[in-house]
């Protein structure tokens, strides 16, 4: 994400909606917030394949009286290349590649809030360092070799949406950008599976 607080996921959301990237920049250069431009551009990255990058909740989530945040980071021996071209589905080809050939794996592992300044809950946009917040192993992720790029799954993601309510209440997200993104999620889907 990126974004820090809430006001600024609320407008760069806006401006990227409604606006130009060079009135967005000029926007938030005049009001003072030209830093939100900057960490949403730093945020931009080409990776080689979904598979071998790592991969952070940014958000808080409870974790029954603890608030953490999550990590996922890959341990596959397999890497992807990044092509000579860039296409539209050069992520996908990579992923089904991968999945062909062999397993992906990932470890999945918590940071625990520390204190509200190094690790906030209510700013995106400040990194949970791992020296103040060092990730503690949970578990491990495996997703078996397999043939994903069919018609049927095809079919059955555009009938899927993500739900970020659907969890238990020990594990509820926390802080003001998850409350956004609850009524955002669910809004997207409901007009996706609309049309």
């Amino acid at each position: 994400m990126y974004i820090g607080k809430l006001k600024d996921f609320r407008d760069v959301i806006y401006m990227l909606n409604k606006t130009n990237p060079f009135f967005m920049a000029f926007y938030f250069l005049i009001t003072g917030r030209f830093n939100v431009v900057k960490n949403f551009e730093s945020g931009k990255s080409l990776p080689s394949s979904v598979l071998d990058i790592s991969y952070w909740s940014q958000t808080p989530y409870r974790l029954g009286p603890k608030m953490v945040k999550y990590k996922i980071s890959p341990t596959s021996k397999f890497k992807s290349e990044m092509p000579k071209k860039l296409t539209k589905t050069y992520l996908k080809d990579a992923m089904e590649h991968h999945l062909k050939n062999d397993t992906a794996s990932f470890d999945f592992s918590i940071q625990i809030f520390d204190n509200y300044e190094t690790t906030p809950i209510d700013d995106a946009s400040i990194e949970w360092k791992e020296e103040i917040s060092q990730p503690i192993k949970l578990a491990e992720i495996i997703i078996d070799k397999q043939k994903f790029n069919t018609l049927e799954r095809d079919e059955l993601q555009k009938k899927l949406s993500f739900d970020l309510t659907n969890t238990l209440e020990v594990h509820e997200p926390i802080g003001p950008l998850n409350r956004a993104r609850m009524e955002i999620y669910k809004s997207l889907a409901n007009n996706r599976l609309i049309k």
